[in-house]
């Protein structure tokens, strides 16, 4: 593993076309410049109100898969504090989906979308960007008394919403088994969702960004053509820790 750069919060790349095939959950990388023919992923999620210690690279597109409010009471400002960081980033595009702490967006989502001027968010939606589809789902595993959360059921349905024509699927939840392991904190448990790995199995995005399980953080494939990002930058105490993640596809 390479880093680019000196500061902590710096990215690191990773080119997909290279790597998938050949990398078990991101156990080595191989870094290059960033070919202009490419499109240029930052992936960051789970900051928790603390973005502004994140370094955001040039990049085409800018990923944020939730959870960018703090962790307890987020408040109006939370908000536009974040729309005001994102309006910052050297990034032409960005796409943000809804964490389970980003209560206003189920509270009052017309308020939220109101604030959110400088990204395109996505809810059960998808957007086209240089050709390239996003799809973008917030919903997770019932798990405490936060937004988004639905049962297995009701969570299925949502899944199968996600076109097939997807090229980048972001949802806050990881799919069962990948990446969704919690630390000794929460005894190891897996928070993942079995029918959102479903889905995707199905629909086979040639990227899957999420976030939600912060121990978890890393990369790699699992399922056969699809790179999975758990793109979550805080740890299980809810310290900024990890390095946004840079794919190129």
């Amino acid at each position: 593993l390479k880093n680019r750069g000196s500061s902590p919060f710096e990215s690191t790349v990773f080119r997909i076309r290279l790597v998938v095939g050949q990398s078990f959950l991101g156990r080595f990388t191989v870094v290059q410049l960033h070919d202009p023919k490419l499109m240029k992923i930052v992936c960051i999620s789970d900051s928790h109100h603390n973005h502004e210690k994140i370094e955001i690279p040039e990049a085409d597109v800018l990923i944020v898969a939730g959870d960018f409010t703090r962790f307890q009471n987020p408040r109006i400002q939370d908000y536009t504090e974040f729309n005001e960081w994102l309006g910052r980033q050297p990034v032409k595009h960005k796409v943000v989906v809804a964490g389970n702490h980003d209560t206003l967006f189920q509270i009052n989502p017309t308020l939220a979308r109101s604030i959110l001027t400088n990204a395109t968010y996505l809810e059960d939606s998808e957007c086209v960007i240089d050709g390239v589809r996003f799809w973008g789902s917030p919903w997770i595993s019932p798990i405490g008394q936060w937004a988004f959360m639905l049962d297995d059921e009701q969570r299925a349905a949502k899944w199968d919403l996600i076109s097939p024509e997807t090229d980048v699927l972001i949802t806050h939840s990881p799919p069962a088994t990948i990446l969704d392991e919690c630390g000794e904190k929460w005894n190891k448990e897996r928070i993942g969702c079995d029918s959102l790995f479903k889905r995707v199995f199905v629909v086979k995005p040639r990227l899957h960004i999420f976030g939600h399980c912060h121990e978890s953080y890393g990369q790699g494939e699992v399922i056969p053509g699809v790179w999975s990002v758990n793109a979550a930058q805080s740890d299980e105490y809810n310290v900024l820790k990890n390095k946004p993640i840079v794919v190129e596809i």
